[in-house]
């Protein structure tokens, strides 16, 4: 009796199927993740008070100086203890061109400028100074490059002191508030027939920055600039082998987190309406 040959059924192709449930799951995820953080935003919006709103306002404005400062050491590796400095910078700057035009050859300088150019002035004026001062900062690692940020610290509080008509000098001096048309952030106003007090919309101002700071910073570390300033922190004789230069990326690491600092600066100086320069200090930066 003859033995029938065995046949094999052929394997079947793997499935796509796995992979793509997987890809739509994370999809789905992500947006119910999204749709639960506006929703919890949305009670919290209708329910807080100006008290809450007072917390959560300066929260999201350290946000801002985190990501400034997680540019800097967290991406780029390197040691700063400035961050006070920068956002002074762009506190200052504010003050300069939102403040009111002074009266008095005592008063201080403004020239009342809308908040749509005194922010972004603040963060540009304040990576400008970074970009001033990161060709001989830069130069220093490690510990030696915290002493030179620390430093700032000090040098700008004499500064900020002495410079009376920018800053105020020791009584310090009042800080502008964003307008909209006419409508002031430190009154109520109303947006769409909904009444808005002040801290809500302050409230909706920063969150707007926090969202688009993030966003850029984002799109920044997963661009070539941002696996530059990941390799410098990783290794820089490594990053030197494989093209990288390392002064080109920590400049930039330098001023885009001067420049989020300076942002960051100006909104707190504006929410806060009065700081003296003793408030720019070491405490502010080991804040973050």
């Amino acid at each position: 009796m003859s033995a029938r040959p065995e046949t094999r059924t052929p394997a079947a192709p793997a499935s796509t199927a796995a992979p793509s449930s997987r890809l739509l799951g994370g999809r789905i995820s992500r947006w119910i993740a999204v749709i639960l953080i506006v929703a919890a935003i949305l009670v919290f919006f209708s329910v807080a008070n100006d008290d809450w709103f007072t917390i959560v306002n300066y929260t999201l404005i350290a946000a801002i100086a985190a990501i400034s400062l997680n540019v800097l050491s967290g991406y780029t590796g390197q040691v700063s203890l400035g961050i006070a400095f920068f956002m002074a910078i762009g506190a200052y700057t504010a003050a300069y061109l939102g403040g009111d035009v002074p009266n008095t050859p005592l008063d201080p300088l403004g020239l009342g400028l809308p908040f749509i150019i005194w922010l972004p002035a603040a963060g540009i004026v304040a990576g400008l100074v970074g970009a001033l001062i990161g060709p001989t900062a830069l130069r220093l690692k490690g510990f030696y490059l915290g002493i030179v940020t620390l430093s700032l610290i000090f040098i700008g509080q004499y500064i900020f002191l002495n410079a009376r008509r920018i800053t105020g000098g020791p009584q310090g001096r009042a800080f502008p508030v964003p307008a909209i048309g006419g409508a002031t952030f430190d009154q109520q106003n109303s947006l769409f027939g909904f009444a808005l007090t002040s801290g809500q919309q302050y409230f909706l101002l920063i969150l707007v920055v926090l969202l688009l700071a993030a966003l850029f910073v984002y799109n920044v570390t997963r661009s070539r600039a941002g696996r530059a300033f990941r390799a410098v922190r990783d290794n820089e004789t490594g990053a030197t082998i494989m093209g990288v230069n390392l002064f080109e990326a920590k400049m930039g690491s330098f001023i885009l987190s001067s420049f989020l600092a300076g942002i960051a600066g100006a909104l707190f100086a504006s929410y806060s309406r009065y700081i003296i320069p003793n408030y720019w200090s070491l405490a502010l930066s080991i804040q973050f």
